[in-house]
């Protein structure tokens, strides 16, 4: 997945991007996995 501006997504969006990292952190995944896995910036996680 490419990283893109978080900004411009909608609600809806913002918020599924949310809970995969949730999910993530619960599984005790690390985060520059999560960053990789949402496509996140390492320091957005």
């Amino acid at each position: 997945m490419d990283t893109d501006d978080a900004r411009r997504l909608s609600p809806a969006e913002q918020h599924e991007r949310r809970r995969q990292v949730i999910r993530a952190y619960k599984r005790k995944v690390n985060k520059s996995q999560i960053a990789r896995d949402v496509g996140l910036s390492y320091s957005a996680t």
